[in-house]
């Protein structure tokens, strides 16, 4: 599938075992090796370690298709327990900026079940790529995302705990996009007025900066009042 929709990008959300059990068959050979699985020949170019996650770069060819190779990398994030949700919602997205750093799409998206972290990973992309499209005071509907990828594979999203995981990383997206917005503005001032003798930073006084400190803040009201609503599609 990943050779013939010519996707450079797996993302793999699951570990080959959790909690004892086998989780994901491992489809890739080890560090340097080759390995065939069918008419498909997979070799192990390079593992790389990361905080989150391991990046391996993988070279496929496939059995009569001459000597066509087609180089693949595999973003394993392995800080995501089964129907649970990851612990910052900012590494979630430093990793998955990495990925667009890489292929922006198509890319393939995996877990065990193929539902509940890869439904919720899903939902957050699409709407990152709304916001990123559209701005940041686009109106992003969850629920309405959720229930459109629930059309299409039912169970996408298992628990509560990942709806509301939704809900977070798209706000802090959102304020992170807001932050870097207005301290280019600042920049872009600075750049412009440089005739101006102070500067902002001049004109405040003892440990006062004229950015405020990145905080993190409460869930939105929305994911409040959605929560109400989400046993319409659990």
């Amino acid at each position: 599938m990943v050779f013939q929709e010519n996707s450079q990008v797996i993302v793999m959300t699951t570990k080959e075992v959790e909690r004892g059990k086998s989780k994901c068959v491992k489809y890739w050979p080890d560090e340097y090796a080759l390995k065939a699985y069918g008419v498909m020949h997979v070799r192990s170019i390079k593992e790389s370690t990361l905080h989150d996650y391991t990046l391996r770069e993988l070279k496929l060819s496939k059995v009569g298709q001459g000597n066509m190779e087609r180089m693949v990398w595999q973003y394993h994030f392995q800080t995501w327990l089964d129907h649970g949700v990851p612990s910052d919602p900012g590494g979630m997205l430093d990793f998955l900026e990495e990925v667009y750093h890489k292929q922006e799409r198509p890319f393939v998206v995996h877990c065990s079940a193929g539902i509940g972290r890869t439904g919720t990973l899903i939902v957050i992309d699409t709407l990152i790529d709304i916001i990123r499209e559209k701005g940041v005071d686009c109106d992003t509907d969850v629920l309405k995302t959720i229930q459109m990828v629930w059309s299409q594979r039912s169970g996408m999203v298992q628990t509560e705990a990942q709806y509301q995981f939704i809900y977070m990383a798209v706000q802090h997206y959102i304020e992170t996009l807001q932050r870097r917005i207005e301290e280019q503005k600042i920049k872009s001032k600075g750049h412009k007025y440089t005739n101006i003798k102070y500067s902002l930073a001049d004109q405040t006084s003892g440990d006062q900066s004229p950015i405020p400190p990145c905080t993190p803040t409460p869930p939105c009201a929305e994911m409040r009042e959605d929560s109400a609503r989400q046993k319409s599609f659990r």
